[in-house]
């Protein structure tokens, strides 16, 4: 499984010895994903020491490893990223990744990162994610919601790879179990019970049950 060739570098492999596991894995076309968070900072050697470039792209492509960039701070670009050296790493493609970010907190639980970088940057970047956060919230509020029983259906819509077909049906479950069913009928009582905390009319789809 390709799981077991993530490989996830938390350290900069940017020195040599670092870094000749990655020429091993395109010497040998083994199927692994490298991925790198660059955060910027280290607790030991400052980047500035560390290499010449941007960051480690250059280096993997120097190495004959297909190289993806991507912001590290964005969720879906970091998912598409890493979905997309998947495609390649099955193929026997070795792959590195890395995800641009910045570290909000401190390297450990050892390590005050106030003595090499400003305590004005942290707070600055922790009232932005905030900021973003409660804008994505009520953004997302605006939409119309799902309904709950959406739960208790359409489980699969398309069977994953690693089921067999003839066992589509009974996951599915063309109708409902009984089990099922009562499970969805403690939720409507539940559901009713705290109609407050649960705005049934903004839902997609309507039922009377609520």
């Amino acid at each position: 499984m390709l799981s077991r060739f993530f490989l996830p570098v938390t350290r900069m492999p940017v020195t040599l010895k670092e870094f000749s596991e990655k020429y091993l894995g395109y010497r040998k076309k083994c199927p692994i994903i490298f991925f790198c968070r660059n955060n910027g900072y280290a607790i030991s050697t400052p980047t500035s020491e560390q290499y010449g470039g941007d960051g480690i792209a250059g280096k993997g492509a120097g190495y004959g490893l297909h190289t993806i960039r991507v912001d590290g701070n964005d969720v879906f670009a970091v998912y598409n990223a890493t979905k997309a050296a998947r495609k390649l790493a099955v193929e026997n493609k070795p792959v590195l990744i890395e995800a641009m970010t910045y570290r909000l907190g401190h390297h450990s639980t050892s390590d005050d990162s106030s003595f090499y970088r400003y305590v004005l940057h942290d707070i600055f970047y922790d009232l932005q994610c905030r900021k973003r956060v409660l804008k994505a919230f009520n953004s997302a509020e605006k939409e119309e919601w799902a309904h709950c029983h959406d739960m208790f259906k359409d489980v699969y819509k398309l069977v994953p790879n690693n089921i067999d077909s003839t066992l589509h049906n009974e996951l599915v479950f063309r109708e409902m179990t009984n089990r099922i069913k009562l499970q969805r009928d403690e939720l409507d009582v539940h559901v009713r019970e705290y109609k407050e905390h649960y705005p049934a009319h903004r839902c997609l789809l309507k039922s009377t049950s609520l």
